[in-house]
């Protein structure tokens, strides 16, 4: 892998409600930018960061467009793994980036992503979704009024072919949530992975997603509104309930698979009418395996608006099942993110108490339980002294996804949640 020659597989996918895949390709939102680093600026600003150039891995940030299509105001977002600095990388050459002059409608905000893997074949379609998929992820005030938008979304693919880690580098208009909806289309994508000599890899697309066309006054009523997959499931599977379903036969052999499964919301919570929306054809059993997992989501139904609500719910359930499982001493589980945070208020009456002005950090380790909640939490690092155990008293305000946009569990796993709060200097006295 040389760095300053990023290979990134770009695709132009435009969805309209008459037709889902036209056979002409569109333009791609890409066009509007006019510059970016050239690979000799990047190898030279590399090197003055004393990066090696073997580096793999992925960095993002998120800028402001200048009304002559200069970044502004650049904010790291994404820098995996740390240790290859990438990050740094992106920020040292953000002037190096620039976009045509600003147009009505153009985005005022865009998020540049800076990927470094290296192969011998790019990712491929497999199967993308449908019209009736791109509905039901529409949103629901842009539906309703005719709006059409679209989407750039830049996403990993892991070595089952599934779409993981996806970040919204832009959208059109902003706020219509046109760039969510995107994301939530992500479980309904197959890809052929990448390959990096002779054997699969993890890839990288860059990818526009468009609603175009679905006319005004549409209502989603009586049509399926499609669930996120990341949600702090009431109940799902484990890490040890994925590994006692994995097929005997595949995991023995060291073969990995995928099924994303549509499934519709029962009026207790639990998933029904489940099925395969593309056959596993590997013969190994992963459709069934998911099927079987699919038993033990449950979603928290409580009010009789939520019982209301099921009837028109379904969720694109993906299930990766990765060989890797049987191979490590910790238990792998997907990238959760966050469904609940302690509020601001609430960090302040905590940590105060400490009475210690300055930046207080800590990170704990702990394990995620289902609902997503968190337990078990141990101090790893803290600064200052007694910042650790003040932490821990937040814990119950935490809440994570039980389930991935990858298809993997979290429950069961471990998760490292770092805290940094700034505590006010004491008034000087009078």
């Amino acid at each position: 892998m040389r760095l300053g020659r990023p290979v990134v597989f770009v695709m132009s996918l435009c969805m309209t409600a008459n037709s889902a895949f036209p056979a002409v390709p569109v333009p791609a939102t890409e066009d509007k930018w006019v510059r970016r680093p050239t690979a000799a600026e990047r190898s030279n600003s590399a090197k003055a960061l004393g990066i090696p150039m073997d580096v793999v891995g992925r960095a993002a940030m998120r800028c402001g467009v200048e009304a002559d299509g200069a970044l502004a105001s650049c904010k790291l977002i994404q820098d995996s793994p740390a240790s290859a600095r990438l990050g740094a990388l992106l920020m040292a050459t953000s002037t190096m980036y620039r976009r045509r002059p600003l147009a009505v409608g153009d985005p005022l905000e865009v998020a540049v992503v800076l990927d470094w893997h290296d192969y011998d074949t790019v990712p491929d379609w497999v199967r993308k979704p449908t019209r009736d998929d791109l509905l039901a992820v529409w949103p629901t005030s842009a539906l309703k009024s005719g709006l059409s938008g679209e989407a750039l979304i830049n996403c990993a693919v892991t070595v089952q072919g599934a779409l993981n880690d996806c970040i919204v580098t832009e959208e059109t208009p902003t706020g219509l949530g046109f760039g969510a909806a995107a994301i939530a289309l992500t479980p309904q994508f197959r890809m052929k992975p990448a390959t990096w000599r002779g054997v699969p890899a993890v890839g990288m697309i860059s990818m526009p997603v468009r609603f175009h066309g679905p006319g005004p006054g549409r209502s989603l009523t009586g049509e399926s509104k499609v669930l996120p997959v990341n949600l702090a499931w009431a109940t799902a599977p484990s890490y040890s309930d994925v590994l006692a379903a994995y097929p005997k036969r595949a995991f023995a052999k060291g073969v990995g698979g995928h099924s994303t499964l549509d499934c519709k919301v029962s009026r207790d919570g639990s998933l029904k009418t489940c099925a395969a929306i593309e056959p596993d054809r590997t013969n190994f059993g992963f459709d069934t395996a998911a099927l079987t997992l699919a038993k033990q989501f449950r979603l928290s139904v409580v009010t009789p608006d939520d019982v209301a609500a099921t009837a028109t719910l379904v969720v694109h359930l993906p299930f990766t099942f990765d060989p890797a499982m049987s191979e490590q001493r910790q238990p792998i589980i997907g990238k959760p993110t966050w469904a609940r945070l302690p509020s601001g208020e609430e960090m302040q009456t905590a940590f105060q108490k400490l009475e210690i002005p300055g930046t207080i950090r800590t990170v704990l380790n702990c394990t995620v339980e289902q609902g997503g909640t968190l337990g078990g939490c141990k101090v790893d690092t803290e600064s200052p002294a007694g910042a650790g155990a003040v932490a821990l008293t937040l814990m119950p305000r935490f809440k994570v996804s039980t389930w991935t946009m990858e298809g993997l569990p979290t429950v069961g796993g471990t998760i490292r949640v770092p805290l940094r709060y700034e505590a006010e200097a004491a008034p000087p006295p009078k």
